[in-house]
């Protein structure tokens, strides 16, 4: 009597076996919804962005033709193009009239040039990050050709090694790598005045007679240039 018939525990069990499938059913239906949803939001999202870049890319379209239209009118040329501009043609014309005009004192304007350009490179390099530029052997070299005249103007071996440098590398160097004299180029003014100026002042100093450097000194490098000349 209190035992279970066999028909009543197939009931039971197909009873339980649909209500799992119902709650299945139902979790799988709430899972999709919910993911039906997110699709949805990552969709509205995903339109919000392209419609912002799309807005991005007009701005800077419109940014770009603006300022190529600037720069193409001569009356928005900057200042700093128009300075640059007077300062190399000035550069050169004194530069070459004291070489010309007064080769003896043509290591005083070097040296007062060169004690302007470079610290200004310095600064000029340093707000876009590229100061490690100089650490470049042509810095070295002008430093050198500096050192021989003001710290060791007694010394036949280091006024050698200047005129080296300088009317070695740093003469190769300028069609080596291609220095140009673009006078609205403030960067590229520094670039040919520090491959170009050396070798002039050290010329000067080698072959005209002037009271920075020893006449002893003078003779020993053109004895030794002669020398190695006729051997």
């Amino acid at each position: 009597g209190g035992k279970y018939r066999p028909n009543e525990l197939s009931n039971q069990f197909h009873e339980r076996l649909e209500n799992v499938e119902q709650r299945f059913h139902r979790r799988i239906n709430r899972i999709k919804e919910r993911a039906g949803n997110a699709k949805a939001f990552a969709e509205e999202e995903l339109l919000e962005v392209r419609e912002e870049i799309r807005h991005i890319r007009r701005i800077a379209k419109s940014s770009v033709k603006s300022t190529v239209k600037k720069l193409k009118n001569p009356k928005h040329m900057r200042l700093r193009d128009k300075a640059a501009y007077m300062l190399g043609v000035v550069n050169v014309v004194v530069m070459t009239g004291v070489a010309c005009g007064w080769p003896h004192l043509y290591h005083l304007y070097h040296a007062i040039a060169t004690l302007i350009l470079i610290p200004t490179r310095l600064v000029q390099y340093k707000l876009v990050n590229w100061h490690y530029f100089l650490l470049d052997f042509c810095y070295y070299a002008n430093a050198i050709l500096l050192a021989s005249l003001w710290c060791f103007n007694d010394s036949p071996r280091a006024f050698t090694i200047a005129f080296g440098f300088s009317c070695g590398p740093l003469l190769w160097a300028v069609a080596a790598f291609r220095n140009s004299l673009v006078f609205h180029s403030l960067d590229k003014c520094i670039s040919a005045f520090i491959h170009i100026s050396p070798p002039l002042c050290a010329a000067l100093l080698r072959f005209i007679p002037n009271s920075k450097v020893n006449p002893e000194v003078q003779a020993h490098a053109l004895s030794h240039t002669c020398t190695n000349t006729h051997a």
